[in-house]
């Protein structure tokens, strides 16, 4: 039996590159010259989403359609936040799967292994989002199928999360000063026209809390919703061309606070993530009031820019102080002013003669900050509220 030999080598690089289409697997003869593109039949994607983390499985196949034995070099893209953690490829009969080594270790035991005739493969990352994998040594009419499973954290504006599946890369600018080694792995252009690649896309949804819309403003959707917390999303037109990235948005910001406990178990053990997911909406007296003091440095090493920063700072928090709150303010330098007896309601009237205390301060004098510190840390009579 043939020995067959995989690496999967996943490392950060730092510059970005050029555009980018998802599919495509590019054939070089034995002497390392391009001979062409081997067609991608199919890509399948698998997500299933928990709260706020997605697991994804891409599945993509390929044919070599050359009539001699082939390496080939497969450029696609991937979530910039996603962390690659298994790889399986099938050529022919044959099964490999992937193995996580450092970059110069994987590429050494890759190209010994291409030498002496093995099948063998590379998972490598070119870019933050670009992934390139070498297949070395197939055959002619030989079928390739690979697939990748990684994990990643969504997104979430607006009281909705985003699920986004990379079909394309836009191009990003690269100075002529800067040289591109491997501009021919990661540059074929983004596909126009029909090329028999197809794919689909199945989203099983968990949100763990209540989903108030689910939406995609890139595809058309199949969706089926299987109670208030999940659904299961496909797309609905699964033989268009995949030249635009699947952006998948689901609101669960309702009317009051929801949570909820997400579970796990495999073979290192149990874990949970519990979630409490904030209304769309609220009113100043849902708004838990606080006793807030500020303290502030007015001494001579504030003088000028840092004493003026401080002071725009100041009263941006002033202003954005709720009418049950109540607070205080504490200067020091070479002393310390205090500007009330205790902490007194935001009203209009207190928060004028805050301003107007803050405006009177200048960078000047030493800086004794012992009984600032000690007297904004006395303790509160407050019962109602947080400190």
């Amino acid at each position: 039996m043939r020995k067959i030999v995989l690496l999967l080598v996943i490392l950060l690089c730092s510059i970005g590159a050029f555009a980018q289409t998802q599919g495509t697997l590019d054939a070089f003869n034995k002497k390392g010259k391009e001979v062409g593109a081997c067609p991608l039949k199919h890509t399948s994607v698998k997500a299933d989403v928990s709260g706020f983390l997605a697991r994804v499985t891409v599945t993509q196949e390929f044919e070599n359609n050359f009539a001699q034995p082939i390496e080939a070099v497969y450029a696609f893209p991937l979530p910039n936040n996603a962390a690659v953690d298994d790889m399986t490829m099938l050529v022919g009969t044959r099964t490999v799967r992937g193995k996580i080594m450092r970059r110069e270790e994987a590429r050494k035991v890759y190209e010994t292994a291409k030498t002496e005739g093995k099948t063998s493969s590379l998972l490598d990352q070119e870019r933050p989002n670009i992934f390139t994998q070498s297949v070395a040594n197939i055959l002619p009419n030989e079928k390739i199928t690979v697939v990748i499973s990684y994990v990643e954290t969504l997104k979430y504006e607006d009281g909705a999360y985003e699920f986004v599946f990379p079909m394309t890369v836009a191009p990003r600018y690269v100075p002529n000063s800067v040289k591109m080694g491997d501009t021919q792995k990661i540059s074929p252009p983004v596909a126009k026209t029909r090329a028999g690649h197809d794919i689909s896309i199945e989203v099983n949804l968990n949100a763990g809390v209540p989903v108030e819309e689910i939406r995609s403003d890139s595809h058309e959707l199949q969706t089926v919703n299987l109670s208030a917390n999940s659904a299961s999303i496909k797309l609905k037109n699964e033989t268009e061309i995949p030249n635009k990235d699947f952006v998948l948005r689901y609101d669960v910001s309702g009317k009051r606070i929801e949570d909820a406990v997400l579970t796990h178990r495999d073979a290192r053990g149990g874990f949970f993530t519990m979630i409490l997911q904030p209304p769309d909406k609220f009113i100043t007296e849902d708004v838990t009031p606080k006793e807030i003091v500020f303290v502030l440095d007015t001494s001579g090493s504030m003088s000028g820019f840092p004493i003026e920063k401080a002071k725009e700072a100041m009263r941006l928090s002033l202003e954005n102080l709720y009418p049950n709150d109540t607070f205080n303010l504490i200067t020091f330098a070479g002393d310390t002013s205090i500007l009330f007896d205790e902490p007194v309601p935001a009203t209009q009237a207190n928060l004028e003669r805050a301003k107007a205390f803050l405006e009177s301060r200048s960078g000047a004098g030493g800086t004794e900050m012992m009984t600032a510190i000690k007297a904004a840390l006395e303790p509160s009579d407050a019962q109602d509220h947080i400190r």
